[in-house]
């Protein structure tokens, strides 16, 4: 009997496919097509201080065969380059064990340290670790001194002692030998442009266009004290120039201790005795000038220390830094850096070397680079990592940085500040542009501890850009910048949010013209919202300003709402000039000498205050600059004097203040906070708030996350 045999087996037999195969091979085929390559499964590498970059990673402990942990970062990224270009889509880890990880120079990345869409090179502090990348070398040899100062020779490479200008003793960074000890030196008189004549400060004053920036008349025994020192050790002080808003360093070039001029290697911003008939100045590195707690590092290379009270020399960790960066993320716009996270890693002690021209910025600190710098980088990711001991900013996204995020992290003891944003420049092409950037839950606290002038967190000609929930606390000017556009021109920073931010205690009398939250040029679309700020002093002696919420030159189309500004030495808001911007729902309270500034007027609306509470107590004034016009809305306001003076507007009363066609709506009467001198702004029952249309916030919820962290820190 003949076998029947189907279809589909003679069809394989004879090599001809059957339709019903055909169908199921194209279905299949196209299912392939979709799903792609079967992603790899992730990699582990491993990195340890006593491991080494001749070890291929892959185990935590040396196993005799050529496996083991790595030794340094820069080791790491070499092997997970290899690896990446044979596995472009695995997701890499490289788990880094405790201990110290020295570094003499910084690690660059370039785009083929990166990973594609979907994968990501992370490298972290292995589970329970506390791994730290430092850029210092330890000091030891200490010997005592008769004078109670103790002495060391400074590290040396190849026969060369290292140069360095910062040191630290058990973490605490040193102040250089400095004159005076506290407060300040002033200067006696000018210098004219063309020539060597001393010029008085009354005449500086008036002609400033006159006079010299690179040169100053000093008190008789201060001229006679530099020019006494040899020519090496006159190279190494340092003169720390103040000025309004700025402190400029300089390098001496030349002493006359006839006539007290001080000649100086480059330029300040500004022509000395601009901004008043007196200003400011110290000398850092000067001998004989040693107080506790500070260090000279003299011509020979050796280095002397007072140490401070209780501090025992013979078990101190000394650090002078070696490294001024850590990490250089060097992308460019056609081959940009992807998807790499750093997680868990502690970055101490680097560098900062004044250059022989010295150091002088218009604002901001703006030229200072970043312990960790990024240009064209997207994906980037800093979590829960910290940078502190630094002679510069923390971390800067410069040019072509998007979507990268720093959280949960933190900056202390900043030579400059913490976070750094975009760039002062606008970029033409928008691959070149900085956008879309996060900062959140991050603590940066003791910045400005060398360039005085620098900002807490930064961002310049660049949008989109979230910062909330940080904790902005010790700095010697602006707590948070946005801008970089002077007047109405052409602006970046559009569409920012800066929310939920605590930041406190900045100023401290050092520097003036400056505020928590400082905002220039045309920022449409920003939002400025449920920041707690207080504790804002400037010095006011020359130069002046202190504000809470400043909006400088030109601000246009920001949102400030549900902020509450505490303690302020010159008003909780002030707006140079600007316009349409809505003020609205906020607490301004306790300002020293006024509660609220509007300095230009213009045909254009400045902008609208509404529905915000206004608390004092003094005889300073509620307003102050210009409020006649009628170019800004100003209604359904509270206002309230707690020292039992009359609330005048300009020296109206709020019923005249009315007729003139302001604050309609508005009331004079005490908000009932639960107990505002003690810092709880909470309403109690019965508040006539509502009636004006406030509506309650969380205060409370500013600063770091989660609510334990934030009891703490803030």
């Amino acid at each position: 009997m003949r076998t029947q045999t189907s279809s589909k087996f003679r069809a394989l037999r004879s090599g001809l496919p059957s339709p019903t195969l055909v169908i199921l091979l194209a279905v299949a085929a196209v299912n392939a097509a979709f799903a792609g390559p079967a992603k790899p499964r992730p990699i582990t590498l491993y990195a340890a201080p006593e491991g080494s970059d001749l070890l291929n990673g892959r185990l935590p402990h040396r196993d005799g065969a050529g496996g083991g942990p790595l030794r340094s970062l820069d080791g790491a990224r070499r092997a997970v380059r290899k690896l990446r270009a044979r596995y472009p889509g695995a997701t890499i880890h490289v788990l880094f064990a405790s201990g110290t990880y020295r570094m003499l120079h910084a690690v660059t990345f370039t785009g083929a340290d990166g990973a594609s869409t979907g994968a990501a090179t992370v490298f972290e502090a292995a589970p329970g670790a506390r791994p730290i990348f430092s850029g210092g070398m330890r000091i030891g040899g200490w010997r005592r001194k008769a004078d109670g100062t103790w002495s060391a020779a400074a590290p040396k490479v190849d026969g060369e002692a290292l140069p360095f200008e910062q040191l630290w003793l058990n973490g605490r960074r040193l102040q250089p030998a400095r004159l005076p000890a506290h407060g300040y030196l002033w200067v006696t008189g000018a210098v004219s442009a063309q020539g060597s004549q001393v010029v008085p400060p009354d005449a500086a004053l008036r002609a400033p266009s006159t006079i010299s920036s690179a040169a100053f008349q000093a008190e008789p025994r201060v001229a006679r004290a530099l020019a006494a020192l040899s020519a090496a050790q006159l190279a190494r002080v340092v003169v720390v120039v103040y000025h309004s808003w700025e402190t400029s360093r300089h390098h001496i070039a030349g002493v006359d201790a006839a006539t007290g001029i001080i000649r100086l290697t480059g330029h300040a911003p500004w022509p000395f005795l601009s901004f008043s008939t007196t200003q400011r100045y110290a000398l850092e590195n000067m001998p004989g000038e040693m107080n506790a707690g500070e260090w000279l590092y003299r011509p020979n290379g050796s280095i002397v220390i007072r140490p401070p009270s209780g501090a025992s020399m013979s078990t101190a960790d000394v650090e002078a830094p070696i490294s001024t960066q850590f990490i250089v993320i060097a992308g460019t716009p056609f081959d940009p850096v992807r998807h790499i996270t750093f997680r868990g890693l502690s970055f101490q002690y680097g560098q900062y070397l004044l250059p022989y021209a010295g150091h002088a910025d218009p604002q901001a600190e703006v030229s200072i680079p970043a312990g960790i710098q990024a240009d064209f980088a997207t994906g980037i990711t800093l979590e829960r990592c910290a940078v502190s001991h630094i002679g510069i900013y923390g971390v800067w996204f410069r040019e072509g940085c998007t979507a990268c995020r720093v959280q949960h992290c933190t900056f202390e003891d900043l030579g400059a500040g913490g976070v750094r944003i975009g760039e002062p420049t606008i970029r033409g092409q928008a691959v070149d542009r900085t956008g879309r950037n996060t900062v959140a839950d991050c603590s940066i606290r003791g910045w400005g501890r060398i360039h005085t002038g620098a900002i807490g967190i930064w961002i310049g000609q660049s949008a989109s850009n979230t910062l909330t929930h940080n904790l902005l606390f010790s700095g010697f000017y602006t707590g948070i910048s946005v801008g970089w556009t002077w007047g109405y021109g052409p602006s970046l920073a559009l569409g920012n949010r800066i929310t939920y931010n605590r930041i406190r205690r900045i100023g401290q009398g050092v520097l003036s013209d400056m505020g928590g939250i400082y905002l220039l040029g045309t920022e449409t679309g920003a939002l400025i919202s449920h920041n707690f700020i207080s504790d804002v002093q400037g010095f006011n002696h020359y130069g002046r300003g202190a504000w809470g919420i400043y909006n400088d030159e030109g601000v246009v189309g920001v949102t400030e709402q549900d902020n509450l500004v505490t303690n302020t030495g010159t008003g909780g808001l002030h707006q140079h000039y600007g316009a349409n911007n809505l003020i609205v729902n906020n607490i301004f309270a306790f300002s020293a000498t006024g509660q609220l500034q509007r300095s230009l007027a213009e045909s254009h609306r400045s902008f609208t205050l509404e529905h915000n509470i206004v608390i004092w107590n003094g005889s300073g004034p509620l307003l102050y600059g210009n409020w006649h016009d009628g170019a800004y809305t100003a209604d359904h306001n509270l206002y309230w004097n707690t020292g039992q003076r009359a609330v005048l507007f300009e020296g109206h009363t709020l019923a005249q203040w009315q007729a003139l066609g302001h604050e309609a709506g508005s009331i004079v009467a005490d908000p009932l906070f639960v107990n505002a001198s003690a810092g709880d702004f909470d309403l109690r029952a019965g508040s006539p708030a509502p009636a004006i249309g406030f509506v309650p916030f969380d205060w409370r919820a500013a600063g770091v996350r989660p609510a334990k962290r934030r009891k703490i820190l803030n």
